[in-house]
């Protein structure tokens, strides 16, 4: 009897596992879309702004400064009559100053109503011996009477406004003829009328000015 070999079992083949490559995950798509525009908005920003600057420094390269002029105060009324003349009146208790190329005239009289006056005429010094009709003057007249029924002054002219007189209200009054163009202030102090006449064909800026300066300087000495 032949002797027999036992059969030994074939193993099984071995089988690889298939290499699994690691899963990595997607980038999210909208923050870098979110990351990008922003990158881009930054970068126009600044664009913009580097041009904004060079264009303020051309437009501040190419401007020229101007000096400021300098403002002279305006004059006051005692500095434009610091040269000017005082007129002082002992009898009527008043003083004022006047231009000093202009000269005085005084009268004390007696009208036909029986009141005393005094009246001061003022007028350039060329002007007078005597004064010429129609040249610029200005006359004061003090009357020692307050009854303005006897004083033409109020009878004759129309009231245009008011101002004051040495703290004093006064009434400005206008009477225009055909000859003769003539501006008023009046007021009383006292048991006094005062009458300030600026006589004029036609009231100049030069006498306009004179009156108010002399009306500045008026004072009362009692």
């Amino acid at each position: 009897m032949e002797n027999q070999n036992p059969t030994i079992p074939t193993p099984p083949p071995q089988v690889t596992p298939p290499v699994v490559s690691p899963v990595v995950p997607k980038k999210n798509n909208l923050v870098v879309f979110f990351l990008s525009a922003l990158l881009v908005i930054t970068l126009l920003i600044s664009v913009y702004l580097f041009l904004q600057v060079q264009s303020l420094t051309k437009q501040l390269a190419q401007l020229q400064i101007q000096p400021i002029p300098l403002v002279s105060p305006e004059p006051t009324a005692e500095a434009e009559t610091a040269n000017w003349k005082t007129y002082m009146d002992e009898n009527i208790k008043v003083q004022f100053k006047y231009p000093s190329n202009w000269k005085y005239e005084v009268i004390n009289s007696k009208s036909n109503a029986g009141f005393n006056y005094t009246q001061i005429t003022l007028a350039k010094t060329e002007y007078f011996n005597p004064i010429p009709k129609g040249k610029p003057l200005i006359m004061i007249t003090v009357s020692n009477t307050t009854d303005q029924n006897l004083l033409s002054v109020y009878q004759n002219t129309k009231i245009t406004g008011d101002i004051k007189v040495d703290d004093i209200p006064a009434e400005v009054r206008q009477h225009n003829s055909a000859s003769v163009n003539s501006k008023y202030i009046t007021f009383t102090k006292g048991e006094q009328s005062f009458e300030i006449e600026s006589s004029l064909h036609t009231q100049s800026a030069e006498q306009e000015i004179i009156l108010n300066q002399i009306l500045s300087t008026f004072r009362f000495t009692q």
